[in-house]
């Protein structure tokens, strides 16, 4: 979604996405690599909707809808990684978490 929407994130959460590819099927792995690629060619969505203002509020909409979606999942992973005392490797879940919300308030 973030490539496609045109969300940058910062190096931790970039790094983690880019490691996330490598637990994913090779065809599912090679789409959002094609995506990847194709959104830096012509701009992704935030670039056709400037173009196309009548997108706009639907393009608003679902970023929204992702920036919920982030904000439940920053909550329940917290819940439960606290719970549980474990955590994401090396990186601090609840940083990373925060840091992927961010981006998307700001789109």
């Amino acid at each position: 979604f973030d490539t496609m929407l045109g969300l940058n994130h910062d190096p931790t959460v970039a790094e983690f996405q880019a490691e996330m590819l490598l637990y994913m099927p090779p065809k599912h792995r090679q789409m959002v690599v094609d995506y990847k690629a194709r959104m830096a060619a012509v701009g992704g969505l935030r670039h056709f909707v400037a173009s196309q203002p009548e997108s706009l509020a639907v393009f608003n909409e679902t970023v929204q809808a992702l920036r919920q979606l982030r904000a439940y999942h920053f909550g329940t992973a917290t819940k439960y990684l606290k719970a549980t005392h474990t955590g994401t490797g090396s990186s601090s879940f609840r940083d990373m978490l925060s840091s992927a919300l961010q981006a998307t308030k700001v789109a």
